[in-house]
Formats: C-alpha cells, sequence, structure tokens
C-alpha cells in the first residue's frame, strides 16, 4: 500500500496507517511519508517515492480539505496510474463534505462514514481477494470492524469553513 497525504494530515494518516498496518496480521507493507522521514532523512527520499508508488498494489489519497494544495499528492497518484494494471486498486479516503478532484474521480472514493469505512475495511481485511490471488488478510477482526471504522472516521479531520463577510 502506498498512503499519500498532506503534512497537515499526518497525524490522520499516521492514525489510519497505524490501523491498516496493526491488523493485517503482518501482510501488509505500508509506504508513507513519515517512514520516510524516519528511514532516508538526508537521503534521496524522492526516490523511494517513486519506488514505493511502483511496488505498491493499493494507492490510498487521503483527502480531508479540498482547499490544501494538492500538487504532490496528484504526482504520486499519476505515477501510481501510470503503471496501474487491473489488479491494483485507486482509492480517495475524504471527509463526507470533500468533493474527490476531477483528476481521480473514475477511481474508487471512500467517505469517512461509518458505513463506507466499514466496507472499505471489510474489503481491506476479510475480503476475497483483495488483490488478485491473495486470501483475506485477516479475518480474525470481523467483529472489530465497526471499532475500527470509527477510529478512521475520528481520524480524518473537518475542511475548513470560508467565511463570507459582508462590508
Amino acid at each position: 500500500v502506498f498512503f499519500s497525504y498532506k503534512k497537515v494530515d499526518e497525524r490522520a494518516a499516521t492514525t489510519i496507517v497505524d490501523v491498516l498496518k496493526e491488523n493485517s496480521a503482518d501482510k501488509l507493507e505500508v509506504t508513507y511519508m513519515a517512514g520516510f522521514t524516519e528511514q532516508y532523512a538526508g537521503r534521496r527520499w524522492r526516490d523511494q517515492i517513486s519506488k514505493g508508488v511502483r511496488g505498491a498494489n493499493w494507492f490510498i489519497l487521503l483527502l480531508p480539505d479540498p482547499s490544501d494544495e494538492l500538487d504532490w499528492c496528484l504526482y504520486e497518484t499519476g505515477l501510481f496510474e501510470a503503471q496501474l494494471t487491473s489488479a491494483d486498486r485507486l482509492i480517495c479516503l475524504h471527509h463526507p463534505d470533500t468533493e474527490v478532484p476531477s483528476p481521480i474521480q473514475g477511481y474508487q472514493a471512500v467517505a469517512a462514514t461509518m458505513p463506507e469505512a466499514e466496507r472499505f475495511l471489510r474489503r481491506v481485511f476479510v475480503g476475497e481477494d483483495p488483490v488478485p490471488g491473495l486470501r483475506p488478510i485477516n479475518r480474525a477482526i470481523e467483529r472489530r470492524l465497526p471499532e475500527l471504522a470509527r477510529q478512521l472516521c475520528d481520524a480524518i479531520r473537518v475542511p475548513k469553513r470560508r467565511l463570507n463577510r459582508k462590508i
């Protein structure tokens, strides 16, 4: 899994990545920016991003607020899309009040609502063929899916509201 997000959303990203990794029975490798700063400080992290994107079967884009600058995330999305096969999945995790950007509207979008988050986690951990040919990642956590979905939903911040003032 390659997990793309803006620096401002690092806390949410870390929470979501922790949910994925801690419940995967050591079957998911998740590449994300916080891991780069620990592993590749002072090195060529851009090469590591490219390598991580090319090696991923799943690309997850965290998009809580559309008003944030998304250039780098969309660059990473483009890298993934360029090598996308029928076995790969591009997923946009977003706040329910956030629209998915037009460049990735054709891909799977998961709003941070309990039903959608639980459905997403069920597909990741419990469903057959999360990647074609791969058995379910961890059926043992099926009863915990609502709790994990709540963690995912709670992590994704509310988009900023613009104030319109009359002068």
